[in-house]
C-alpha cells in the first residue's frame, strides 16, 4: 500500500494523508504593494498554482493586470496561469528550482533583468541565489502560507510499503507525525529538490 504525503493524490489506489495545507496571509498588504508595483519589473516568475492564486487575488484587489513576461514551473503552474489570462508565458522544460536557473541561463527571451518573485513563506532561497548570481535583481515576497495541518491523520505505518512525499516540507511534517522514517518502507519523491532532502535526512538517521 503506497501512502501519499501531498496536497492533492491522483492515485485513487493510496491512502492520502495530507501532511501540509495551504493557508492564505493574515495580512498580505506587503503582497497587494507588490502588485501594484509589477510594471517595475521585467519578469513575472511563478513556482506553484497556490502562488498564481494568492498572487493574482492580490493583483485584482489593486486592479494591476500584469501582460509582461510570465515564467513557469511545470505544466500545472503553466495551466493556473492561462485560466487567469497570462500571456508571453514561458514554460521551464525541467520541472524544479534547478530547471528555473538554467532556463535564466539559456533562453534568450529572458534578457531583461528584474525579476518579482511571489512564493511559500517556506521556500528554498534556490532559485533567488541563483538567478542573483547571474546577474538579475530578484525581489521575493511571500504570497502564501504552507503549513502543518491543525488535525495531521495519523496512519498504522506498518500497512504501508511506500511513502510518497511532494515536498521537503512533507518530509519535516512527517518526521513531526512519526518521529523518524521507517527503514522498512519505500520511499518516491517528486523532484530532485524533494529528492535531496529526502537523502539528507536519511543520512541523518543511519547516524543516529
Amino acid at each position: 500500500m503506497r501512502l501519499y504525503t501531498g496536497l492533492t493524490c491522483k492515485d485513487q489506489t493510496a491512502i492520502h494523508t495530507p501532511l501540509i495545507e495551504i493557508r492564505g496571509l493574515e495580512d498580505d498588504t506587503l503582497l497587494q504593494q507588490a502588485a501594484a508595483s509589477i510594471t517595475d519589473h521585467d519578469i513575472l516568475l511563478m513556482t506553484s498554482r497556490m502562488t498564481v492564486k494568492y498572487w493574482y487575488e492580490a493583483m485584482q484587489k489593486v486592479k494591476a493586470p500584469w501582460h509582461g513576461q510570465v515564467v513557469a514551473i511545470g505544466h500545472t503552474t503553466a495551466q493556473a496561469l492561462q485560466e487567469r489570462g497570462a500571456q508571453n508565458l514561458i514554460i521551464a522544460p525541467q520541472d524544479d528550482s534547478y530547471g528555473v536557473i538554467e532556463l535564466f541561463l539559456t533562453d534568450e527571451r529572458l534578457l531583461h533583468r528584474h525579476v518579482i518573485f511571489p512564493r511559500s513563506a517556506i521556500a528554498l532561497p534556490i532559485i533567488p541565489d541563483g538567478l542573483r548570481e547571474l546577474g538579475y535583481t530578484v525581489q521575493t515576497l511571500t504570497a502564501y502560507q504552507n503549513v502543518m495541518p491543525e488535525h495531521p491523520k495519523r496512519v498504522d505505518l506498518a500497512t504501508i510499503d511506500t511513502i510518497v512525499f511532494t515536498s521537503p516540507s512533507t518530509i519535516d511534517n512527517f518526521l513531526k507525525l512519526y518521529g523518524t522514517l521507517p527503514e522498512d518502507k519505500t520511499y518516491e519523491t517528486r523532484g530532485a529538490i524533494t529528492q535531496a532532502h529526502l537523502e539528507k535526512q536519511l543520512k541523518k538517521r543511519n547516524h543516529i
